[in-house]
């Protein structure tokens, strides 16, 4: 079976993950790869982590792809974000969390990854027309456990509380 990670944050500028080291753990579980991620704040940034990623790829066999994470205040700043990443990455991700960004995301084939669609919602951020353009466009959604591990008790029980009606909605909608 293969195994990846998809949005393993490379923090460069805030302390900069050793991306060697976190390349080295994945391979000694047995991962096949990892999506290294950083945010979306231009095309120097980019290249640094494209750079490092390389350094770290001559070192091991498994698969480093570098990814940008895009955090849109709105539809118009996604679509102006998309069409300056989309050919200078392998993998974009989009920050979710407003329904119109979430929104925009499934019915784009050029994001990759919505991730978080409940951010800051009293929902889960998701519906049927959204998972309908998910499924139709390509666009995986990611389970993220990390707010289900760090948060406070009831924020942990909201949070699971939408994962579990997404996930019926994925089984529904066939959303990968």
């Amino acid at each position: 079976m293969r195994f990846y990670d998809f949005q393993v944050f490379s923090n460069l500028g805030t302390g900069e993950h050793n991306i060697a080291e976190l390349a080295s753990m994945a391979e000694r579980l047995g991962w096949t790869g990892m999506v290294i991620a950083d945010n979306w704040e231009g095309l120097e940034k980019l290249k640094h982590l494209k750079a490092t990623i390389a350094t770290a790829q001559a070192q091991f066999k498994i698969e480093l792809i570098p990814a940008i994470t895009l955090k849109p205040k709105d539809v118009q700043e996604l679509k102006a974000q998309l069409n300056e990443v989309r050919q200078a990455v392998s993998v974009v991700i989009v920050a979710g969390g407003d329904y119109n960004v979430n929104r925009a995301a499934c019915e784009d084939n050029r994001v990759d990854l919505l991730v978080h669609p409940e951010l800051n919602r009293p929902d889960s951020g998701l519906d049927g027309i959204c998972l309908s353009a998910a499924t139709a466009n390509g666009v995986a959604i990611g389970v993220n456990f990390n707010t289900v591990l760090h948060d406070s008790h009831r924020a942990r029980a909201k949070t699971l509380q939408h994962l579990a009606l997404n996930m019926q909605l994925f089984r529904e909608y066939r959303t990968p």
